[in-house]
């Protein structure tokens, strides 16, 4: 019984971890958004990836944190949270890994294959990645537990795959699509991560949309 009760308790401590990981990533966006509205009216915007340019070269890592609104934002804010959960079960440091890949692919196909004198920014390149490594690792590893997230994604989110198509204006399906193959080829590259006892403290449990083009 004792065992039982410190599993119980070693469960919930990770869950407690999980959650305000993924609580404070999803807090610091909001956190950045309004500073930029209240302190720097939008300027902040023009911090994002601006294709062609040396100086967009440095939106690459800063166009995640950055939204044309409030509403932009909580598009964002809903998928990343469950997503990066989804990716967060399997261990912080996987987390973090496929979380820089996406950034840098989805950043980098945005500066090379963006439209000229365009500002890209937002956070839905993060969230096409974990989208593209939840779809592709089920596909890869067909465990029960990738194949369940894969279903719970695309049961909520199924949709979200015609956003790497230039279909709407203004929509940086750029950053889109090169963050989905980044969470593609994070998928093939990545080994699976094997079962970890709960015992070991350094495990955590393994269970943007609309990014604007701003002229």
């Amino acid at each position: 019984m004792e065992d039982r009760q410190q599993r119980v308790h070693r469960a919930t401590q990770e869950l407690q971890r999980q959650a305000m990981i993924i609580t404070g990533f999803v807090l610091l966006l909001w956190l950045v958004e309004i500073a930029d509205r209240l302190l720097f009216r939008g300027a902040l915007d023009g911090l994002g990836v601006v294709p062609y340019t040396v100086e967009g070269l440095r939106g690459i890592l800063l166009a995640p944190f950055l939204h044309a609104d409030f509403a932009h934002l909580a598009a964002n804010s809903v998928p990343l949270a469950i997503f990066g959960w989804l990716i967060l079960v399997r261990g912080f440091g996987r987390f973090a890994l496929i979380t820089l890949i996406v950034v840098l692919s989805s950043g980098v196909g945005a500066w090379l294959f963006g439209g000229a004198q365009t500002v890209h920014i937002g956070a839905s390149g993060i969230v096409f990645g974990y989208f593209g490594f939840i779809l592709l690792r089920a596909l890869t590893e067909r465990s029960l537990a990738s194949l369940s997230s894969a279903l719970i994604v695309l049961l909520l989110y199924g949709s979200l795959i015609w956003g790497v198509l230039p279909l709407v204006m203004g929509v940086s399906w750029q950053m889109h699509l090169f963050g989905f193959l980044g969470g593609a080829l994070a998928a093939r590259m990545l080994p699976s991560a094997p079962p970890v006892p709960p015992e070991r403290d350094d495990n955590l449990l393994t269970i943007d949309y609309d990014d604007l083009e701003i002229y």
